[in-house]
């Protein structure tokens, strides 16, 4: 009997021609391959046609397994579903990731949908798998649901994975499909290293899914990746887009002196948080930067205290600041994130907000400020329970959440109005435009678009220093390219 396992990662509907590896499948191969068994990763991002190697392998199959994320991939993730049933009506299909785990009972109810895993599938999936092969039922493995007789059977408690001899199985993709120029590198790959984040961010999934509980690979395993992709593949870059890359100091200075040992020539980047580099020292900045540390990307959020203490992002506006001029006195590119639209939030501090980032731009002229994004009442969050309560009114169905993207998300959030959504949407873009960095410029990869980047950032210059973001007459210019990008994807 075949031991074969599909793993199929739907379209996002913002997929670039050269998207990131589906590090979350690479991962899960390790342990199914360790079990025994021929994980099999069809990604529909790269694949011109899917259908057709989904084919190739599907009755062969012990089971075909979707990943599934709030938003647009919800619809790629059912109509996959759906079209295996409809060639293979006995291949059972398991869905996977925050959208089943935060909705279990919305997810199941899908008609082509036999079950979910709640949580990691490296911990569920084999023993479903034993559990097919041996025809047993599946009665009593944690973070399952599954249907029986008609009805739903969920076991919601669910464990999270050791990782600490887990490896990244980057032989099971064309890896050239994936390396892409990003933060002035050529040739970048993204990594994901650990798991989950011990602080409690009031936005973030995290306090959910991974139980505020971090969990990392041995530094060893880490850097024989890297070398891997460095001396096999000519990888210049690695960004590791983890949680939290730095909540073990420890490990990353056992990762930096590996890179300098090994002589491993790259530059790296990661998510880094304002108070830890504000107290970082300068030994330690150093050895970041001696091992290529070249780029870390800072979630700030607010200018007022107020608003970061209702997050709970556990930082001090100062910090930011702080952050901005280390990050310039080691020639560390900053970029740096900010949220709107938060409930309760005020005129005076959004204005704070403005006036926090002139403060860091002065600190640090080269600082990328990325934008301020509109506020998304995520499910499993502790802010999404606070939207609920100023009448934020969540999508009732998987069609309706597959349409809750950044763009429409502010049309279920009452204290939004029509137009403060579109002020508040005018200061992101015209953020973005005001202060983008050079890898904004590279993107530009046509006459039409340098034009216009050049013209909105005029534009920008202007509404930023007048304080105005009134008559948003350039909206629905950047709304139709923004379009255009997604249909492209």
């Amino acid at each position: 009997m075949s031991r074969k396992v599909l793993l199929i990662y739907p379209k996002t509907g913002i997929d670039p021609p050269k998207p990131h590896a589906p590090l979350a499948f690479m991962d899960l191969a390790d342990f199914l391959l360790k079990a025994g068994y021929e994980p099999v990763i069809v990604d529909q991002r790269i694949e011109k046609d899917w259908r057709k190697e989904v084919l190739k392998h599907l009755n062969d199959s012990l089971c075909a397994c979707i990943s599934c994320f709030t938003g647009y991939q919800i619809v790629n993730a059912m109509q996959t579903a759906e079209f295996i049933k409809k060639q293979n009506p006995q291949t059972m299909t398991i869905l996977g990731g925050t959208h089943p785990t935060f909705f279990p009972e919305q997810t199941l109810a899908e008609q082509q949908v036999d079950c979910i895993i709640l949580g990691e599938g490296e911990v569920v999936l084999p023993t479903v798998l034993q559990r097919i092969e041996n025809q047993d039922t599946l009665d009593g493995i944690k973070g399952l649901g599954f249907k029986k007789n008609g009805q739903q059977i969920l076991n919601k408690e669910f464990e999270l994975v050791d990782l600490t001899e887990s490896r990244t199985r980057w032989d099971l993709i064309d890896i050239e499909k994936y390396i892409r120029p990003s933060y002035g590198v050529d040739r970048t790959v993204i990594m994901v290293t650990s798991r989950g984040c011990p602080y409690r961010c009031g936005f973030c999934y995290n306090i959910m899914f991974n139980k505020k509980k971090w969990r990392t690979k041995k530094a060893e395993i880490i850097l024989d990746e890297i070398e891997t992709l460095y001396k096999e593949h000519n990888v210049q870059g690695v960004y590791f887009v983890e949680d939290f890359f730095f909540t073990d100091k420890r490990r990353v200075e056992a990762i930096c002196n590996g890179l300098i040992e090994r002589n491993i020539k790259i530059k790296w980047g990661s998510t880094q948080r304002a108070d830890h580099m504000a107290r970082a020292d300068p030994a330690f900045l150093k050895l970041l930067k001696d091992s290529g540390c070249s780029y870390l990307t800072f979630g700030i959020e607010s200018g007022s205290q107020r608003l970061l203490d209702l997050m709970h992002k556990d930082i001090q506006v100062q910090d930011a600041v702080v952050a901005a001029k280390k990050c310039k006195d080691y020639n560390i590119t900053a970029m740096f994130t900010f949220m709107c639209g938060i409930p309760t939030e005020t005129e005076q501090e959004l204005r704070s907000t403005i006036e926090l980032i002139d403060k860091m731009r002065d600190a640090n002229p080269d600082a990328w400020i990325s934008g301020i994004f509109q506020y998304m009442a995520y499910p499993g969050t502790p802010l999404y329970e606070l939207a609920k309560e100023h009448g934020f009114k969540p999508p009732q169905t998987m069609e309706q959440w597959a349409n809750y993207t950044y763009f429409q998300s502010s049309q279920n959030l009452p204290w939004i109005t029509e137009d403060k959504q579109k002020y508040l949407k005018l200061l992101s873009y015209v953020t973005r435009f005001r202060f983008y960095n050079k890898e904004t410029e590279k993107i530009a990869d046509s006459l039409y678009r340098k034009v216009g980047l050049f013209v909105m950032r005029g534009i920008s210059n202007v509404r930023w220093k007048l304080r105005y973001f009134g008559m948003p007459f350039e909206l629905s210019l950047i709304d139709r390219e923004y379009k255009k990008q997604s249909l492209a994807a």
